[in-house]
């Protein structure tokens, strides 16, 4: 998936941090979801992902418009 979103290939045989733009041509590109929008978010894919939040000690879920990993 990273190579089709314009991954090199020694980028996505790489083990630590790399890449650029990928996770952004990913994501969806409103506020319906998220709190505030990244500059670099494009979804240019068409997928539109949407955050997932966290799950707190008690697990319960929060901040489903605010955090992504």
């Amino acid at each position: 998936m990273e190579i089709y979103l314009g991954m090199s290939q020694a980028d996505a045989d790489d083990s630590d941090w790399r890449g650029t733009d990928e996770g952004g041509k990913l994501m969806e590109r409103d506020t319906m979801h998220w709190e505030s929008l990244n500059k670099g978010d494009t979804n240019s894919s068409g997928f539109s992902a949407i955050l997932g939040g966290y799950r707190d000690y008690d697990c319960t879920f929060n901040s489903f418009s605010i955090y992504y990993f």
